[in-house]
């Protein structure tokens, strides 16, 4: 009997453990059309936002060998398609705080976010490789952020 229920529980284990996908990160279309899953190499960052109602995704490459505030300039500059430089990062630190914040927590969440420059908002989600998230959780402190947390969401099983 503890043999069987240690194999269910074992077979169980493996098939909702989360396991990385060899880095691979995504993000998902909602509600609009026409949905479904972006998923990126690994190292590239998973963006999923909504233009003109119809949601599109896309994965972002940002070097890896940019310092943490290059690099989340870099980034924010490719999800806005606009020049996002360290001195913006620097000089407006609550709105590029909030901005950090909600790109953490939808890489958390899953959920959408709105994040905006400059008037432009983009309402998306992410899903960030592990040097995204470090790069991120560093600015996000050098911009005085505090408390982000990053986990994943527990998941509570009962067993008879």
């Amino acid at each position: 009997m503890k043999s069987i229920v240690a194999s269910l529980l074992l077979n169980f284990c493996l098939a909702f453990s989360v396991v990385p996908d060899r880095g691979r990160v995504r993000c998902k279309c909602r509600p609009s059309p026409p949905g479904g899953v972006t998923e990126c190499q690994s190292g590239q960052t998973a963006v999923c936002g909504a233009n003109n109602g119809t949601c599109k995704g896309s994965c972002i490459s940002v070097s890896a060998q940019l310092q943490p505030l290059q690099y989340t300039a870099e980034l924010f500059s490719k999800v806005f398609n606009a020049t996002v430089t360290v001195a913006a990062l620097e000089t407006d630190k609550k709105a590029w705080r909030k901005n950090t914040e909600n790109v953490l927590k939808s890489n958390r969440t899953g959920q959408d976010v709105k994040i905006e420059l400059n008037g432009k908002t983009f309402v998306g989600s992410f899903g960030l490789s592990e040097l995204a998230k470090k790069n991120l959780l560093t600015v996000y402190s050098m911009l005085g952020g505090k408390n982000v947390h990053i986990r994943a969401p527990r998941i509570r099983i009962g067993l008879p």
